[in-house]
């Protein structure tokens, strides 16, 4: 379920999404595995579970890309809402 936040957060160069700066993989998987999605990330960098200098780069970076992020998982996340007209013996 976290997938397409954690690709907002490291960026995908398959999609030509940056990112969030700062954001590595490591760090985006920690954080995620404890707070599940963006919108759970807190602001108070002791919340994070990480380094305190690290932390509060970590949240300063998202605070100031928080728009960006939110597009980015857009950006990464399948649509299953498309509708489909043809059956799957027309598609194959």
């Amino acid at each position: 379920d976290s997938i397409p936040d954690w690709l907002a957060l490291v960026g995908d160069s398959a999609d030509g999404f940056p990112g969030i700066p700062g954001w590595g993989e490591k760090s985006a998987s920690a954080v995620l595995a404890r707070f599940g999605h963006l919108e759970g990330i807190p602001d108070e960098p002791a919340a994070l579970g990480r380094p305190a200098a690290r932390a509060a780069k970590l949240v300063d970076s998202l605070r100031a890309g928080r728009d960006d992020a939110m597009l980015f998982r857009v950006l990464a996340t399948l649509r299953r809402d498309a509708p489909v007209t043809q059956t799957l013996p027309e598609l194959e």
